[in-house]
């Protein structure tokens, strides 16, 4: 995977954080520099000092021993990161990256020259011991064990340098826990090793360890509770070490009867610690136990600086603008042209229909637009981070709605019945139309498209009939053996990485012109590329969402695929290879997943329980009249 790295001001949130935790909230224990959470870095920094040193002999070892020993103690330095990386991914997310990133080269998204930074760390190392050992790479991998080292050593630095609250070991637990449950079980960070269960015992042990110095305090305050948050870290971790292997695993019962349980007696034990929530806005909601409610993700951690402030109106108003054809340039096309509510908010074509007959085919397949505000960034090829911006340009693309907002505003403003509803949505500033408001009005209702309570989400929130079991080994298919859920992610199913969810990923499949395996092309959008303009991107593009694939067929972003099994086929070969592409620069693994035909057919079960629609796909009744457009006044919304 390939990814477009926003630059975070990582240390400012913590200082922000710290402050907020040490401020006006009651608690039992001490926030700000408390023994106990001074026992909780000790116990990283121990783990990151064990790192330092199997890191070391790594190094000093990588000319002379054998496979076997270098790989022995290859996983030994990933089970000690695991004893910190809570806290690293936390404090230091960038040298997080440096240690156990994945093994695909990176463009910094904000730097003007695009620049490629090369992969480091853990899984550049882990290409150079498995699947085969090759003695030609003796010296990278020390130097990567050099580089590792030094990055675990700043990390080190910065956590021993960094005040530490309460608040903030508490939320790095409770951030790890996910993080185990959607990218560690998934094999994010261990696709060749296969050492996901060991990992993820590793660090629930580390996580008990970091919670310890509040036992007594908790016990005092409340021992049931003491006992639930006791109990539910042995059972998870015994379930992990009781596993027969990563491939057999049942991600899905581990997830509802361990994970989920561990995570809200932790949850309660911090609410009765009285330590505070994380108090700033992000995308998983500081107060959101797990990532499992139907409200646990926030789309206003993806919007621009104001949006927060907008009514329901203004998604109301926005509404009506995406169903009206006055924002094209000749009035015959709206957004729900192409799209349909009925069909999931896509079209059911490869490509769009040409906005004049016989004019140019846009290019690229109508993707669904619910949780299309739940990303982070716009466009399969990621040119822009918010959906104000994505609406700009599809209203001013010559090829999808030739519009002007200029035009738009001015009819806009004479309708007294669109004046009337931009007043209630921007109360603050009148009756004015404006080309901004009309794209935030657009952006809010878009927002709004939340299908977040498929049959997926209703059984890990405890409606065990809500999936059957081709649906429960498709999903821990999904999440194990056939690799999907390494690139979309849960719970999301996208390539917005969680816990965090401020990083999207771009992806080369090598997809093909035709879905026909016979002469064959890569098609020729190049995607990323031609906007990053580094060939790295070549034929990358943004990894969509899976939620609600089964209604917006067809797929990829040309539409050459027409159904979830053609998909799912394309996957399990490899990608591009077996169709007799070969791009230098794919990240998608062109090995066989081997999958049989039950485990294709579940798969797609799977993919079916991620349908939600219900509450989304109603048309206005009727669209305001417009005196300066004849032929649209007060018209039923219909089919533009």
């Amino acid at each position: 995977m390939t990814r477009i790295i926003p630059i975070r001001a990582a240390a400012l949130f913590l200082i922000v954080f710290a402050t907020a935790c040490s401020r006006g909230v009651p608690s039992t224990v001490p926030a700000e520099g408390s023994p106990r959470a001074a026992a909780a870095r000790a116990s990283a920094l121990t783990a990151l000092d064990r790192l330092d040193a199997t890191l070391l002999w790594l190094e000093a070892s990588a000319a002379k021993a054998g496979p076997d020993s270098l790989r022995a103690q290859f996983l030994r330095a990933r089970l000690a990161y695991k004893g910190a990386e809570h806290l690293v991914e936390l404090y230091a997310p960038t040298t997080a990256e440096g240690i156990n990133g994945p093994p695909i080269d990176e463009v910094e998204e904000d730097d003007p020259n695009r620049t490629v930074i090369e992969a480091e760390g853990f899984q550049v190392m882990e290409e150079l011991l498995w699947p085969e050992w090759d003695e030609a790479s003796r010296a990278e991998l020390a130097r990567e064990a050099r580089i590792t080292r030094a990055n675990a050593r700043r990390a080190r630095g910065m956590l021993e340098a960094t005040p530490l609250t309460d608040a903030v070991v508490w939320d790095a637990a409770r951030q790890q826990i996910a993080r185990i449950v959607v990218l560690g079980l998934a094999g994010f960070d261990t696709p060749l090793a296969g050492t996901s269960l060991p990992e993820a015992a590793a660090s629930l042990r580390a996580l008990r360890e970091t919670v310890a110095p509040y036992a007594d305090e908790l016990r005092t305050a409340d021992a049931r509770l003491a006992d639930e948050l006791d109990g539910s870290f042995s059972r998870a971790v015994a379930t992990l070490d009781g596993a027969r292997s990563a491939d057999d695993f049942d991600r899905l019962a581990f997830l509802t009867d361990r994970a989920d349980p561990l995570a809200r007696a932790l949850w309660r034990a911090r609410e009765r610690l009285r330590i505070p929530a994380p108090p700033d806005r992000r995308a998983w909601r500081g107060a959101a136990p797990t990532l499992w409610g139907a409200d646990a993700i926030d789309p206003l951690a993806f919007a621009p600086s104001g949006a927060e402030d907008a009514p329901a109106r203004r998604a109301e108003l926005g509404k009506l603008l995406f169903f009206d054809p006055v924002l094209s340039g000749d009035g015959s096309r709206a957004c729900s042209s192409c799209h349909l509510p009925e069909r999931a908010f896509a079209d059911g074509r490869a490509r769009p229909a040409p906005l004049r007959a016989g004019g140019p085919v846009p290019r690229r397949n109508t993707p669904t637009v619910i949780n299309a505000g739940l990303q982070a960034g716009a466009f399969y090829d990621l040119r822009t981070t918010f959906l104000e911006d994505q609406v700009n340009d599809v209203v001013r693309n010559r090829d999808e709605m030739h519009g002007d907002f200029a035009r738009a505003v001015a009819l806009l403003e004479g309708s007294p019945e669109y004046v009337a509803h931009f007043r209630a949505a921007y109360a603050d500033g009148g009756s004015r139309v404006t080309a901004d408001r009309v794209r935030g009005a657009v952006a809010a209702y878009i927002r709004s498209l939340q299908g977040m309570n498929a049959p997926f989400d209703r059984y890990v929130r405890g409606d065990r009939n809500a999936m059957g079991p081709a649906e429960r080994r498709g999903f821990n298919l999904f999440m194990g053996r056939a690799r999907c859920g390494s690139c979309h992610f849960a719970p999301l199913f996208n390539g917005t990485v969680p816990p965090a969810f401020g990083k999207a990923e771009v992806e080369v499949l090598g997809v093909p012109d035709r879905a026909a395996r016979t002469a064959a092309r890569v098609d020729a959008d190049e995607g990323r590329g031609a906007v990053a303009g580094v060939s790295l991107h070549r034929h990358a593009f943004k990894t969509p969402t899976v939620r609600n694939a089964a209604l917006t067929a067809p797929y990829m972003h040309n539409g050459v695929f027409a159904t979830l099994e053609e998909v799912v086929d394309f996957y399990d070969r490899g990608g591009g290879p077996a169709w007799g592409i070969h791009l230098d620069n794919q990240t998608l693994p062109a090995d066989s997943l081997h999958l049989s035909a039950r485990d294709r057919e579940d798969l797609v079960a799977f993919m079916r329980a991620l349908s939600d629609t219900a509450g989304l796909t109603a048309r206005p009744v009727r669209l305001p009249a417009l005196p300066g457009a004849p032929g649209m006044r007060g018209a039923v919304a219909r089919r533009y």
